[in-house]
């Protein structure tokens, strides 16, 4: 799965916010009230931007790494207390699959309140958790500071990846 970089600005003004821009995609944008849920923003708006650029046969720029967006000199007023964070390029829907799955018999139970309590089928529901959980466990953030010498790495790891390193 590809991942781009996007860089979370904190906005000005009585009330915070957060927009989240892509040094790869010029105006594609995000913006919510918590840094949090602009991240989880990004993701969507990404897959969304990509979408567009596809159905307009424009060509989608590979991923550029932490180092090729800092040694950018067009993105250096930029990047002053701007947090990175990589975003998951999820690929747009395509056609549907039919899969057998194992599930706990209370777990489903409680899958199929919210589900119906939202106007979803099971299956939507299931497909909008994983993609969830998809978008959130995959995002690792880099905090740019203005020396660029200290940087500081902040991991969110997904749970296969804990699973991972406990096993080591």
């Amino acid at each position: 799965m590809k991942r781009y970089i996007g860089l979370v600005h904190r906005g000005e003004g009585r009330r915070p916010s957060y927009g989240v821009s892509f040094p790869d995609f010029p105006g594609c944008i995000s913006v919510e009230s918590r840094f949090e849920k602009a991240v989880d923003a990004a993701a969507e708006a990404l897959r969304f931007h990509v979408e567009g650029m596809q159905e307009e046969g424009l060509a989608i720029p590979p991923p550029r790494d932490y180092e090729a967006v800092v040694a950018d000199s067009e993105l250096a007023d930029v990047l002053d207390d701007a947090v990175m964070v990589l975003v998951p390029l999820l690929p747009p829907p395509e056609r549907r699959e039919r899969v057998n799955v194992m599930i706990d018999t209370s777990l489903l139970r409680e899958v199929d309140k919210v589900a119906t309590a939202e106007g979803m089928t099971r299956s939507a529901f299931l497909a909008r958790a994983a993609r969830n959980a998809l978008e959130n466990e995959t995002i690792v953030s880099v905090g740019v500071r203005r020396s660029r010498a200290s940087s500081a790495v902040r991991v969110r790891k997904s749970r296969t990846a804990r699973r991972q390193s406990k096993s080591a």
